[in-house]
C-alpha cells in the first residue's frame, strides 16, 4: 500500500510553498476564471476608459463623413433649399455634436498613454497617433469651424464658396481618422528611438498601468467633459486637461522611484526579479491577523500566479518571509496575504503588523510548489492561517463546478480567516469548527469518505499536518495527499562530508567543508545566488544539475521526487558523489 505523499513547507506566520510539482496541474477541472470587477480594480477603470474613447472615437469619424457627405450635397446641388439645409445641417453638427466626440475622444486617447503600458513616444503608433490628433484639432477648429459660417452664406446667396476645398479636406481628416483606428487596433511598428533609450537606460523602458484612481479620474473627467462641451457648444477640456497634467506628473514620480529602487537592488546584492511594492490596503481582518493588499510602486501589472502559489516578502529589517496569495489570480494589479501575528516568532510577523498603508515592502516570486491537481473530488483540511494556501483552490474549484468539502479547524471564530464568508457562500460544503465551541473533527472519518483518487489538501499547524499523515495510511489509501509545512524538519548534519561543485559555466572548481552549506560555498563565486529561506522549505534557490547525484535534505522533493538527480536545492542539499556538476 503506497501514498503518494507531496509534502510542502511554509513560514510560521503564513502558508508557502517551495519548488516545482510533479503532480499534473489542474485542466478540465478549473473551468474559466472569474474577474474580480470591483470600483477598486484596474481592470474596470481601464476597460472603461477604452470603450469611452473607442465610443468618441467611432463616432467623432462617422461624424466627419457625415459632414464631409453633406457639404458634398451642399457643393453638387444646385442653389435652392437643399443647398442651404445641407450646409445648415453640417454647420449644426459640427457646432453641437462632432467637437464635443472630438475632444472626447483626443483626450481619452491621451490619457490612455498616460495611464497604460503605451506611453507617448515609446511606440511609434502612439506618437503617429498623438501627431495626427492635434493636427485634426487643429484643423477642426481653426479651419473648418470657421469656414462653415462662410459657406452657409454662401449656400444662402445661391453660391458654392469654399464648400468644395472643405469638403476634400474633411475627406482628409476622414482618412486620417480611420488610419488612427487601424492603428489603435493593429498597433504596428516598433518603439521609437526615445523608448529604446529609456529601455536601455532601466528607467521608463517598460511603461505600467497606473493605480485604478488614477485611471478613474481620467474617465470622469472626460465623461463629465462632455456635458458642458455640449451645452456651451464650445469643446472645452475643462476638466481632463488638468487631470491628464496630473496623471502624466504622477507617471513620471513612478518612473523615477521604480528606476530608483531598482538600482539600489542592483547595488545591494538583493536578489534579482524583486519587484519595489507598496502597502495598498492594511485591514485587521481577524483576531491577530493582518491582512495586505500589495502594488507596485509604479502601478505595473504583476507576474501572474496560480492557486498554490506564494510570494517572498522582503521587510526593512532584511527579514525575508513567504506567504500564499490569496486573492483573485486573474487580478494582477495587486496581490492579497495575510500574516498572523507570532508573539514567539523571530520577529518577522511583528513587523509586518506594524506595517501601515503606503509603507514599502519588495516581493519575490511568485512561486508554486503546492498546484491544485485534477482529481474527481477534493477534501480540503486547514488550520488557522493555513487556509490563505486554500482559499484560491476552493473558488477555483467551485467557479468550475468541482466535487469539494473543507474542514476548517481554529482556535476561536474571531481569529479565523474568512471562516464568515465561507459559512455564508459554500453553507453545504464548509465545515467551521472553532476549537472553543467545537470538538475535534474525526479526520479518520472524513478521510474514508474520499472517493478514489480523491485529492487531500491540508496546511495548518505540525500537529494538524501530522495527524492528517497518519491518518491517511489506514482511513485513505485510495486517495492522494498533500501537505504545506509551516517551518523546516530538523536536520542532521552530524555525518556531513565534504564535496567539490563543478561550475561549467564559470570554469571554476568550489570545495565545500563538512561545516559550511553548498549555498554558502557557492556564493563566494555566484555573490547573486537567489535564496529566500535557507531552511530548505521555499524552493528559491534551485539550481540545475548536471553531473553527480545530490543528497536531498529539503522540505520540497517527497517520495519518489526525492531520487531526482536533475535538481538540488543548495542552502540544505549536499552532493552523495564526491564531485557535483551544477548549470549554475
Amino acid at each position: 500500500m503506497t501514498i503518494d505523499l507531496h509534502v510542502e513547507a511554509a513560514d510560521s506566520s503564513s502558508p508557502q510553498t517551495p519548488l516545482e510539482s510533479q503532480t499534473r496541474p489542474l485542466e478540465t477541472a478549473t473551468g474559466p476564471r472569474r474577474t474580480q470587477w470591483t470600483l477598486g480594480s484596474v481592470r474596470v477603470w481601464r476597460g472603461l476608459l477604452v470603450w469611452l474613447h473607442i465610443i468618441s472615437a467611432v463616432t467623432w469619424t462617422s461624424q466627419a463623413l457625415t459632414l464631409m457627405v453633406l457639404l458634398g450635397i451642399s457643393a453638387a446641388s444646385p442653389p435652392g433649399e437643399l443647398k442651404l439645409a445641407t450646409a445648415e445641417v453640417a454647420e449644426l453638427l459640427d457646432l453641437k455634436i462632432l467637437g464635443t466626440s472630438a475632444i472626447t475622444a483626443a483626450f481619452t486617447g491621451f490619457g490612455l498613454a498616460a495611464v497604460t503600458t503605451w506611453g507617448y513616444f515609446h511606440h511609434w503608433w502612439v506618437s503617429t497617433k498623438f501627431v495626427l490628433t492635434i493636427v485634426q484639432i487643429l484643423i477642426g477648429s481653426l479651419l473648418i469651424a470657421e469656414a462653415l459660417p462662410v459657406i452657409v452664406d454662401a449656400a444662402r446667396a445661391g453660391t458654392d464658396g469654399p464648400v468644395v476645398f472643405y469638403t476634400v479636406v474633411l475627406g482628409l481628416m476622414t482618412v486620417g481618422l480611420s488610419f488612427q483606428v487601424w492603428l489603435s487596433v493593429a498597433k504596428p511598428f516598433g518603439r521609437t528611438a526615445m523608448g529604446e533609450q529609456a529601455k536601455q537606460r532601466g528607467s521608463g523602458g517598460h511603461l505600467s498601468t497606473a493605480p485604478a484612481a488614477v485611471i478613474a479620474a481620467v474617465f470622469v473627467a472626460a465623461l463629465l467633459d462632455i456635458v458642458p462641451s455640449a451645452l456651451l457648444s464650445i469643446p472645452l477640456p475643462i476638466l481632463s486637461l488638468p487631470t491628464l497634467t496630473v496623471a502624466l506628473v504622477l507617471r513620471q514620480r513612478h518612473n523615477r522611484r521604480g528606476a530608483a529602487d531598482s538600482a539600489a537592488d542592483r547595488g545591494d546584492g538583493v536578489t534579482t526579479g524583486v519587484i519595489p511594492s507598496v502597502v495598498l490596503r492594511r485591514v485587521d481582518s481577524a483576531t491577530e491577523v493582518v491582512s495586505l493588499r500589495l502594488t507596485t510602486t509604479d502601478g505595473s501589472t504583476l507576474p501572474s500566479w496560480e492557486p498554490g502559489a506564494h510570494i517572498d516578502l522582503r521587510l526593512a529589517s532584511g527579514k525575508v518571509r513567504q506567504y500564499s496569495l490569496h486573492g483573485d489570480p486573474s487580478d494582477r494589479s495587486a496581490y492579497d496575504i495575510s500574516v498572523l501575528r507570532e508573539s514567539a516568532g523571530l520577529g518577522a510577523s511583528i513587523e509586518i503588523h506594524n506595517l501601515q498603508e503606503g509603507s514599502p515592502v519588495k516581493i519575490g516570486g511568485p512561486r508554486n510548489n503546492f498546484p491544485l491537481v485534477e482529481a474527481p473530488s477534493y477534501l480540503f483540511i486547514a488550520g488557522g492561517i493555513g487556509i490563505t494556501a486554500l482559499k484560491p483552490m476552493i473558488e477555483r474549484l467551485d467557479a468550475a463546478g468541482a466535487d469539494w468539502r473543507l474542514i476548517y479547524r481554529g482556535k476561536t471564530r474571531r481569529g479565523m480567516l474568512c471562516a464568515d464568508d465561507f459559512d455564508a457562500k459554500y453553507p453545504t460544503r464548509v465545515r467551521v469548527l472553532p476549537a472553543d465551541t467545537s470538538p475535534r473533527p474525526d479526520l479518520s472519518e472524513q478521510l474514508r469518505s474520499v472517493p478514489p483518487g480523491g485529492a487531500v489538501y491540508c496546511c495548518g499547524p505540525q500537529q494538524l499536518m501530522d495527524a492528517v499523515s497518519e491518518a491517511m495510511v489506514t482511513a485513505c489509501p485510495q486517495g492522494t495527499l498533500y501537505l504545506e509545512r509551516f517551518t523546516a524538519t530538523v536536520k542532521d548534519d552530524s555525518q556531513n562530508r565534504a564535496f567539490q561543485v563543478v561550475l561549467p559555466s564559470t570554469s571554476t572548481v568550489v570545495d565545500v567543508p563538512a561545516e559550511s552549506t553548498m549555498l554558502e560555498s557557492l556564493r563566494g563565486v555566484l555573490p547573486d545566488s537567489p535564496a529566500s529561506c535557507e531552511t530548505g522549505v521555499c524552493g528559491s534557490c534551485e539550481m540545475r544539475v548536471l553531473a553527480g547525484r545530490p543528497e536531498h535534505r529539503d522540505d520540497i522533493l517527497t517520495g519518489t521526487a526525492r531520487e531526482r538527480t536533475d535538481i538540488v536545492y543548495p542552502c540544505v542539499s549536499r552532493s552523495r558523489d564526491p564531485l557535483l556538476v551544477l548549470d549554475a
